[in-house]
């Protein structure tokens, strides 16, 4: 077995080992007194298991914004990723809610939406944007380098590949039908960590993502 392979098959182990301690996490979730702190628990794992292999093998977290300049850099593609697509997904959703659920829009106030912006961001966005685009693609990047141009940033399969993996987790961790249509808003989240080389503009538009979903829960009935 050659080195790249090898490479490889260790990358996706610890994929599954993280996944799968993840899934018992989440079935203690509701049987023991862990319950409300799983969520916390779930975020120390995706953070910290990348960053001690990668402390192990003596690499760089290069793909954390170190800089004002880099930070300025992800929060302007983060608002203008959100402006490009946000508004058209929402007026495609309005259609879909009415035409097949039959719901219509409500405007509600939506108590807690403070709480809910940074749970979303500390313990949901910005962990899973460090396993998945963070070390996981950076890893596969190794293995399959880019081969094409995506309006004028290079990606190649390794971007299709987190993303599917990060789609199969989420059922793989707790199964919703509607889990396969997680892979689209992650190959957005895959090319912004490579416009960029790091993943806070990553975090800040999956996170802009999750609270437009909340949000659209609570205001279609």
């Amino acid at each position: 077995m050659n080195a790249t392979r090898r490479y490889a098959l260790s990358t996706l182990a610890v994929f599954a080992v993280v996944i799968a301690v993840i899934r018992i996490l989440y079935v203690l979730h509701e049987q023991t007194w862990l319950g409300p702190y799983i969520p916390l628990l779930v975020a120390v794992v995706l953070i910290y298991v990348p960053v001690v292999i990668t402390k192990w093998h003596g690499e760089g977290l290069s793909y954390l914004d170190r800089s004002r300049q880099q930070w300025w850099v992800s929060v302007k593609l983060a608002l203008l990723v959100g402006v490009i697509l946000l508004p058209p997904f929402l007026l495609l959703n309005h259609f879909w809610q009415m035409l097949v659920y039959g719901l219509n829009f409500h405007p509600r106030y939506v108590i807690g939406f403070a709480w809910v912006l940074v749970d979303q961001l500390f313990l949901v966005a910005v962990p899973e944007e460090i396993f998945f685009r963070g070390w996981l693609q950076s890893r596969l990047n190794r293995v399959y380098p880019a081969k094409w141009k995506l309006f004028g940033v290079p990606l190649g399969w390794s971007w299709l590949l987190t993303a599917a993996l990060f789609a199969v987790a989420h059922s793989l961790v707790t199964y919703h039908w509607w889990h396969f249509a997680i892979f689209f808003p992650a190959l957005v989240f895959g090319w912004m960590r490579e416009k960029t080389g790091t993943i806070m503009g990553s975090s800040l538009f999956h996170c802009f993502c999750n609270l437009t979903a909340y949000w659209i829960s609570f205001n279609y009935s």
